[in-house]
């Protein structure tokens, strides 16, 4: 079963160690994540994501997590019921 981090996100800081996390747990190498998500950003962009450096844009992270295998419409707001 596939661990999903439950960590909310407030800052860009927050955010690069919850997809580091992520793609250890889907054994997945920034290179393939790249590829996987079409070129939509670079690995130096992704690696500046992890680092906390920058945060993907709206179009990024839409890429980011369908190359994931995530719908970001169907990730759960911690205020949803």
């Amino acid at each position: 079963m596939i661990r999903i981090p439950t960590a909310r996100i407030e800052t860009v800081a927050d955010f690069g160690p919850i997809l580091d996390d992520l793609l250890e747990t889907h054994r997945i190498s920034q290179r393939a994540l790249v590829e996987a998500a079409g070129g939509s950003f670079t690995r130096a962009q992704l690696y500046l994501w992890i680092v906390g450096k920058t945060a993907p844009s709206l179009a990024g992270l839409i890429k980011l997590v369908q190359a994931l295998g995530y719908d970001l419409a169907l990730v759960p707001r911690e205020d949803a019921q």
